[in-house]
């Protein structure tokens, strides 16, 4: 049987001068070449468990006679852990969990995404305003929250009389202290702009940080941070033939960070990336600007990564097949391309001897995913109280005394995915502390490979928890364990 799932979506638009600031979607920007009329790929992983390659994704794009992107779907075929958590896999054969569609009405250009988590519905989409110019003057990002409603993410927009960018405020919901994300001003001389940006912690009114960032030409040069502590690191930016060729940041210890990249007829070719801690990244690509391998070095010049990258092109250098080797994970890709004269390159079928001519694999087959041996006896719970040993904050143990824990379920439900909760923490110190909570369980996960259950909680109404997890571990003789993210810290509670 065969489970797709499938929001449509309504129209909203944009306009062409907003192209790059939306993220708008076009051939150019999916590195494909010709007169292209859709794209199906499949996406393969190596599977110990399985003994082979196994299904994993299938995502068809669709293109308009202009290149841009119409809609976008994406399948997920069920890994071995979905087929643990929900048991039966008959129904979730494959299960559509993302679609895009993107909108046009003569010049203005409309962008909106829903995702569908199985069994999970959610609600996202994008609206956008603008003035009679074309300018952008409101994105509004609306999405449902935890709790059944809904939540509202702004960017606003301002210009002078020239159409030159003023301001721009970014915020939750309503613009009042502790819905702020970000806020810009901007200033022009020339060529020369200035922004002067404040950025905030979500639910803090206090600014986090202070930013300045120069552009001329519309190509950012200079950005200098300065924390609330004071210190201050500065960020510089190099271009070539209008390609940034060098990021090097300068911190206040006086350590220097950043990438220098290289280009071959306007294609990126060659990234190379220092870190703080004195790693390096080598990142090289081939002449399609896809990327060919990937190197990773400790501060010792001692490799400590590697992975690298297969293609097979069509006449226009599009990959039809595509082959990825890491050190964890293995991948396999095929594709179908369409283009609009009828011309069909490329198949979706499994090409066993491509990745026996490049890979290095134990079997270059595809093969059903392995159900595992026994399914995971997920914990009945409804109402605990457990004692803790050992509190943690911020990773580090406290003095603080071992105390209480009562979880419960509000809703009368075994605590699963949508289960509401009532959570008490003691902590007794003086004078005892107690923290309560009512929450919902926006996750649940269990790794069938570490044989633990996972639950992910949000706090409803609360000012200082951001998210708890609450996991405890198949093996009785292995430590629960609660972790309590706060604004400011993290608390991490061993439980008997």
């Amino acid at each position: 049987m065969r489970t797709l799932v499938f929001l449509f979506v309504a129209i909203f638009f944009l306009s062409e001068n907003g192209y790059s600031q939306l993220g708008v979607k076009t051939l150019d920007t999916e590195n494909l070449r010709g007169d292209i009329e859709k794209v199906i790929e499949s996406k393969f992983k190596w599977d110990e468990e399985s003994g082979g390659f196994i299904s994993q994704k299938e995502t068809i794009k669709k293109f308009d006679s202009e290149g841009n992107l119409m809609s976008k779907t994406l399948i997920d075929y069920p890994t071995e852990q979905q087929m643990a958590l929900f048991g039966n896999v008959s129904d979730m054969e494959e299960i559509a969990v993302e679609m895009e569609l993107y909108n046009y009405q003569g010049k203005l250009k409309g962008q909106i995404s829903k995702s569908v988590p199985p069994s999970r519905l959610k609600d996202h989409y994008t609206t956008y305003e603008y003035n009679t110019s074309g300018q952008l003057l409101q994105k509004k990002k609306t999405s449902q929250n935890t709790f059944g409603g809904t939540t509202s993410e702004y960017k606003v927009f301002t210009y002078d009389s020239e159409g030159k960018k003023l301001s721009m405020v970014h915020y939750i919901d309503e613009e009042k202290p502790g819905s702020f994300f970000r806020k810009e001003k901007y200033t022009h001389a020339g060529n020369a702009t200035t922004a002067s940006v404040e950025e905030y912690r979500y639910g803090k009114s206090e600014v986090n940080r202070y930013l300045t960032e120069v552009y001329k030409n519309d190509q950012l040069i200079s950005a200098t941070i300065k924390n609330k502590d004071g210190k201050s690191s500065e960020t510089v930016y190099s271009y070539q033939d209008g390609n940034l060729i060098l990021k090097e940041t300068n911190t206040p210890e006086g350590k220097t960070y950043g990438f220098k990249n290289e280009y071959s007829n306007n294609v990126l070719v060659k990234k190379v990336q220092t870190y703080l801690n004195g790693s390096t990244t080598l990142t090289l690509y081939d002449n399609y600007g896809n990327q060919t391998s990937y190197t990773s070095t400790n501060a010792k010049g001692e490799e400590s990564s590697k992975t690298k990258n297969v293609y097979q092109y069509d006449d226009n250098g599009n990959w039809l097949q595509q082959y990825y080797e890491g050190l964890s994970d293995t991948y396999y890709h095929t594709r179908e391309i369409y283009y609009r004269n009828g011309k069909k390159v490329g198949t979706l079928a499994f090409d066993d001897s491509f990745i026996t001519n490049n890979g290095d694999v134990k079997t270059a087959q595809k093969v059903e995913v392995k159900k595992p041996s026994s399914a995971n006896t997920k914990p009945s719970i409804r109402s605990e109280k457990w004692d803790y040993t050992l509190l943690k904050e911020n990773f580090r143990s406290t003095q603080a005394p071992a105390g209480k824990i009562a979880l419960s379920t509000t809703d009368g439900t075994v605590l699963d995915y949508g289960s509401l909760i009532s959570l008490t923490i003691e902590i007794p110190v003086q004078p005892t502390k107690v923290l309560n909570y009512d929450g919902k369980v926006v996750d649940y996960h269990y790794s069938n490979e570490e044989k633990y259950h996972l639950w992910s909680i949000r706090p409803e109404k609360s000012e200082e928890a951001v998210l708890m997890k609450l996991k405890i571990p198949e093996d009785p003789s292995q430590s629960r364990e609660l972790m309590v993210l706060l604004n400011e810290s993290v608390l991490e509670f061993i439980i008997k």
